[in-house]
């Protein structure tokens, strides 16, 4: 399991930084919820992202995503890094969106809520064992590390990241 832990590492390494949204990505902002469309591959993606919390700048958040065309279509099918990376990268643009407009000073993100539940995946289990669970922790580990935060994981419900200190969002 640690081995398969550090070659996924060494991939998403590679990848490099999180990627811009895409060039045909929009973006819905709204006091308590938004949404993100984009196109790749002939899919429509859509992102859901829901405020939980809102109060004295502080946000948390709640993302869920699919595609259009079906509610379980394998949405990463072909290139799942680079889709999870394009999610990533939506959601960061997502926030700085929602602080210009919902925040007197810079928001700051305390935790992130997602399902990364796919038509395959029954359950997600205590020790988020499902492929897409893993990938996504990593993803959200890194997206942390830039704003020089640490994410940690609990499963409540899905997997929160509640990020320490919270995350600066720029406005």
């Amino acid at each position: 399991m640690l081995k398969l832990k550090n070659i996924i590492n060494e991939i998403i390494t590679e990848i490099g930084t999180i990627p811009k949204p895409p060039s045909n990505a929009r973006f819905t902002v709204g006091k308590h919820s938004g949404i993100v469309n984009f196109s790749i591959n002939n899919l429509n993606y859509i992102i859901d992202i829901r405020v939980i919390i809102q109060q004295d700048n502080k946000i948390a958040i709640s993302v869920d995503f699919s595609t259009a065309e079906h509610e379980y279509e394998l949405t990463n099918a072909k290139n799942p890094f680079l889709i999870i990376g394009y999610i990533m990268a939506s959601v960061e643009e997502w926030l700085i969106h929602y602080s210009k407009q919902y925040c007197d000073q810079n928001c700051e993100l305390i935790y992130l809520k997602f399902d990364p539940k796919s038509e395959n995946d029954e359950n997600l289990d205590a020790d988020m064992l499902n492929k897409r669970g893993r990938i996504y922790k990593l993803y959200i580990t890194k997206f942390s590390e830039k704003y020089n935060s640490t994410a940690q994981f609990s499963n409540v419900g899905g997997i929160v990241a509640k990020f320490n200190p919270p995350i600066n969002i720029k406005q």
